[in-house]
């Protein structure tokens, strides 16, 4: 699993949709995972973000 290619297909997602109702469980889907280990995923390449959930 390439972490990095799978979470930027995410960004891509969203900000493809961004006008749309964006929901973390489906993006988290796009990359392969649940949400919750989707966002330590997100954190670790990134950074911590307030995620709202």
């Amino acid at each position: 699993m390439n972490y990095r290619s799978d979470i930027e297909r995410c960004i891509e997602f969203i900000e493809a949709n961004i006008k749309e109702e964006l929901i973390p469980e489906h993006i988290a889907s796009l990359a392969g995972y649940s949400l919750v280990p989707f966002l330590p995923s997100i954190s670790s390449l990134y950074g911590n973000a307030d995620h709202g959930v």
